[in-house]
């Protein structure tokens, strides 16, 4: 995980940030939110704070924060929940980092509409942990697809859906599991985007031609 909330153009915090011009440090988000204690952006800027501490390797600041967050309410609260989740995971304390996986995991599959970006959230956090767990990053891919397919999510959630597709590839992937038919979907694709990437290239410029069976994901960013 490595990235703040969702932005929302021209609000307080955003208008921080840009003033800036830079990456904001954790301990400028956490002044930020102390100065304006009343905003309702202020989860936000300690759910940044936290994923900058869990970056440098500071979980413990991280896990103060997140639930600092969380208690606040709001629209960023499921975001609070995957960091809580994760520093748990990342300071070795599993059996509570399961517990807050398992409350946030009900919490969703009870939530109208579907939060897909949260799920695929922690898809990635269970594949990319310093201890991977494809099983349950498989398992909660299947949940989020059969919620997407179940709702028939529109237009806004469809690069969610296929990177959800892209996970679950990468999970099975892991588990050495056979390409199944959304695999080879998924594939299939990534390999059309490609060559119509090669298309547009002006003359004179080449890139390497696709390769079945050599899908990656890239980091997630928020």
């Amino acid at each position: 995980m490595n990235g703040p909330a969702a932005r929302h153009a021209d609000s307080p915090y955003d208008i921080f940030l840009a003033g800036l011009g830079r990456r904001a440090r954790a301990e400028e988000c956490e002044q930020w939110a102390r100065d304006h204690d009343g905003d309702p952006e202020v989860p936000r800027a300690l759910i940044h704070a936290g994923w900058e501490r869990s970056q440098a390797g500071d979980h413990e600041q991280a896990l103060a924060l997140f639930p600092r967050a969380l208690e606040r309410g709001g629209e960023q609260a499921r975001n609070a929940r995957v960091g809580v989740v994760e520093q748990l995971t990342m300071l070795g304390r599993t059996d509570e980092g399961h517990a807050a996986r398992d409350a946030l995991r009900a919490e969703l599959d009870a939530a109208v509409p579907a939060d897909l970006w949260i799920y695929n959230e922690m898809v990635e956090l269970l594949s990319e942990a310093a201890d991977p767990q494809p099983e349950a990053a498989l398992e909660w891919c299947e949940a989020a697809l059969a919620r997407a397919d179940a709702e028939n999510v529109g237009e806004d959630d469809a690069d969610l859906r296929q990177s959800l597709l892209i996970n679950r590839s990468v999970a099975r992937g892991q588990l050495g599991l056979k390409p199944d038919e959304l695999d080879r979907a998924v594939e299939a694709e990534a390999d059309t985007d490609v060559l119509e990437l090669l298309g547009r290239l002006p003359d004179g410029l080449s890139a390497p031609p696709p390769q079945t069976g050599s899908l990656t994901r890239a980091p997630s960013t928020a």
